[in-house]
């Protein structure tokens, strides 16, 4: 058994109970094929980046479930087919671990940010220093060029 997640848009002009019945057959489908569903969120209507089948909104619910790897592309098969589905996709669920891990990854992330920033001023300013020194002898070269040919 794996875990999945099942991202499911389901048509939003559907009615409570018939939203639930999709849901419901959904979730048959998984605990017929010897799957569990551990979790499922309803996220509600949300406004869709471009339209699907003429619609501009669509009800998202995502359903975490355990099941065999043999039985998704029948799961998806299943769901192409319902006609009150517009979208779904089944992935593979990574398990995060503890979220205090994830802050202090994301602390270390803002702190290389600042060290890359301070690098790159000290850089640019000793660019522009070199640019300077070089520019400085190229023209005292030229004009040592031009004296020597004046004296010719």
């Amino acid at each position: 058994m794996r875990s999945y997640e099942v991202v499911v848009i389901v048509h939003p002009d559907l009615d409570e109970k018939a939203f639930t019945e999709v849901l419901d057959r959904v979730q048959g489908w998984i605990t017929e094929a010897d799957g569990k569903v551990t979790k499922v969120d309803l996220w509600g209507k949300k406004k869709l980046a471009y339209e699907i089948r003429k619609q501009t909104e669509g009800q998202y619910v995502i359903i975490y479930a355990d099941m065999n790897p043999t039985f998704c592309s029948e799961l998806e098969r299943n769901l192409q087919l319902n006609e009150s589905i517009m979208r779904f996709m089944v992935t593979i669920a990574i398990e995060v671990e503890d979220e205090p891990e994830v802050i202090e990854t994301e602390a270390v992330e803002v702190e290389a940010v600042e060290t890359e920033t301070v690098e790159t001023e000290t850089v640019e300013t000793e660019t522009v220093e070199t640019e300077t020194v070089e520019t400085e002898a190229l023209e005292t070269e030229a004009v040592e060029v031009v004296e020597e040919k004046e004296e010719e």
